[in-house]
């Protein structure tokens, strides 16, 4: 069994008892027949796309609410998890945490940098803006005809639209957390 035919087998289920309705009562409402809708419970049939239409008009609910599993309220990401991209010299890298997906328009990563080294990035975009924390060190962000200087605690706002660089001009590693969003 797929994903989809998995999310549609435990969403259909769920959402028929939080309805209260027995199979009879659904077959009913959606006009597919009670043995195709317990197969399709059971995760032993495959729903056309049609009557996947006529179950969720019958149970008013959007589409989605059979497609997708419903997300955990809290979730986990361990370090080693991470996909980590590095400099070719190891001088700094970049530890995605949250990339995007569908359901939202940011992603959140980390970056270490060594002492004296620096990054170049080109351009994210018009609509990238990057919210950034310092959390350990002192960073130099140089965009366009600005310097500014973070310390460790220290955030700035970055609407992304042009090259810049970080630069470390401390004695040990600097890291920030970044937040990017996409409007």
């Amino acid at each position: 069994m797929d994903t989809i035919d998995k999310n549609i087998s435990i969403n259909l289920r769920k959402i028929r008892k939080e309805q209260n309705m027995s199979l009879d009562m659904l077959s009913e409402r959606t006009l597919v027949s009670k043995s195709m809708l317990g197969q399709i419970e059971r995760g032993e049939s495959n729903p056309t796309i049609t009557t996947i239409a006529k179950i969720c008009e019958g149970l008013r609910i959007g589409i989605e609410d059979l497609l997708y599993r419903e997300k955990d309220p809290i979730s986990l990401v361990k370090k080693e998890q991470c996909r980590v991209t590095r400099s070719a010299q190891s001088r700094y890298a970049v530890r995605l945490v949250f990339p995007f997906d569908k359901e939202r328009n940011f992603e959140i990563y980390t970056i270490s940098i060594e002492a004296g080294a620096q990054m170049q990035l080109p351009s994210h975009g018009a609509h990238t803006t990057e919210y950034i924390t310092v959390t350990q060190g002192t960073l130099i962000l140089r965009h366009e005809n600005k310097e500014l200087k973070l310390a460790c605690g220290d955030s700035a706002c970055l609407c992304a639209g042009g090259e810049y660089t970080w630069q470390n001009m401390g004695d040990g590693q600097a890291q920030m957390s970044v937040v990017m969003t996409v409007s």
